[in-house]
């Protein structure tokens, strides 16, 4: 009897620490996704109202997923060379720039990234 009580015992804590684990794993990996980034370098290739069109630049890893992306930036921060703010209209062709994103790359022709944090221009 005292073996059963025992080995119940050893089988209900073994539960706790699997579900405890599981939560602490599922936590981490939201805070994770949230602190860390991807980004890229790229070259504009057309500039619309609420997106860009860009080609990722030569041995970035994004170019193995599509040579053109195109980039949503209703929500991203937009900045020129020296760091100050502008808007989607300040974008010309030809222009690199670095895109901050969540590292998610919809596969479609051409790719999309939807959620943009942060475009800034490289060179002009």
């Amino acid at each position: 009897m005292k073996k059963r009580a025992y080995f119940v015992g050893l089988t209900i804590l073994g539960c706790i620490f699997f579900f405890v684990g599981c939560f602490q794993n599922e936590k981490n990996d939201e805070a994770h996704s949230i602190d860390n980034h991807a980004s890229f370098l790229a070259t504009i290739l057309e500039v619309y109202d609420s997106s860009i069109l860009v080609m990722p630049n030569e041995g970035e890893g994004e170019l193995r997923s599509a040579d053109q992306i195109s980039v949503s930036t209703g929500k991203a921060e937009l900045y020129d060379e020296t760091g100050n703010e502008i808007s989607t209209s300040m974008f010309k062709q030809g222009m690199e720039v670095k895109i901050v994103y969540d590292g998610a790359i919809a596969e479609s022709y051409p790719a999309q990234i939807h959620h943009c944090y942060e475009i800034q221009v490289i060179t002009e």
